[in-house]
């Protein structure tokens, strides 16, 4: 089994919502998969895009 970091992703998230928080998953490449600071990178990535959305 992989480990994702999803395990009761949909009940912590539930938490900050109904306090007027947004929350948002993000896919980041593991240490096998890319050296630091990919996955920084990846994370601001996430977040401009976000940024732009809105």
């Amino acid at each position: 089994m992989a480990d994702n970091g999803r395990t009761d992703t949909d009940k912590i998230a539930a938490q900050p919502v109904p306090h007027g928080f947004a929350v948002a998953g993000v896919a980041v490449r593991s240490g096998s998969q890319a050296r630091f600071p990919a996955q920084l990178h990846d994370i601001k990535g996430h977040a401009n895009l976000r940024s732009a959305e809105s």
